[in-house]
């Protein structure tokens, strides 16, 4: 079973995000905090991780998906964030795949399906 790491500040949306996978068939282990996204994923080892980009602050975000990444730099990372927020300068990150916000269900589930079966890194933003 492909296991998911969800870093998001806002219990709501966490709680949506791992209720939505589960449906979908995916394991789910939530973290909170930067520093909790990073125990958790070096101790339970995620498949794929999904970080609100300005969780915290944006520094949050973006600092954790940078320190995922230089843990495991092979890892599979979505960011989400408001519609025209994502930029440019946020693909450098590392991440693949970027959600805009409001996120949906069918965009969540695509998204994790997408980087579970994608054999090779890829930069990608949907709009569900």
């Amino acid at each position: 079973m492909t296991k998911v790491l969800a870093v998001e500040s806002d219990q709501e949306v966490l709680n949506f995000v791992q209720r939505t996978l589960e449906t979908g068939g995916y394991e789910v282990v939530q973290a909170k905090s930067r520093m909790e996204a990073l125990d958790v994923f070096i101790n339970q080892r995620p498949d794929v991780v999904i970080i609100d980009r300005d969780f915290g602050s944006k520094s949050d975000g973006v600092g954790t998906a940078e320190d995922v990444l230089l843990l495991n730099h092979s890892a599979r990372v979505i960011m989400h964030a408001q519609r025209g927020e994502i930029s440019v300068n946020d693909e450098d990150i590392g991440a693949e795949l970027f959600l805009t916000e409001p996120l949906t269900g069918k965009g969540i589930i695509s998204s994790v399906d997408a980087l579970s079966t994608l054999k090779s890194p890829s930069v990608l933003v949907k709009s569900w």
